[in-house]
């Protein structure tokens, strides 16, 4: 009778050893591929971070650009105005008066 204990024993573990192997063989899987998981999940942040700097950085030249187009603007405005009292204090100093109609002869 212990014969057959022996046996039914033996012929148990020959078939849990495969399955045991098939389990722990599923848990190495498993843990390398949440490590898998996790690296890309880490890479994916990380390119968030850099497109979040990289937009950053971009808002901030494009507010320097319109910073210097409005001051552009403003220069020119400012130079036109000086020009145009130039012109004022010439015609004063001058006497010019500005040139009369040609009535019907203009458009």
């Amino acid at each position: 009778m212990s014969d057959t204990k022996v046996i039914d024993t033996k012929l148990a573990l020959a078939w849990l050893a495969p399955l045991g192997v098939t389990i722990v063989g599923g848990l190495v899987t498993l843990v390398w591929m949440a490590s898998q998981q996790s690296s890309t999940i880490n890479a994916l942040l990380e390119t968030q971070r850099e497109m979040k700097v990289a937009m950053a950085a971009r808002d901030q030249r494009d507010e320097a650009l319109r910073a210097a187009h409005v001051s552009a603007i403003a220069e020119v405005r400012l130079n036109d105005a000086r020009q145009d009292i130039r012109l004022d204090n010439l015609e004063k100093a001058v006497g010019v008066r500005q040139p009369a109609p040609l009535g019907k002869w203009t458009k």
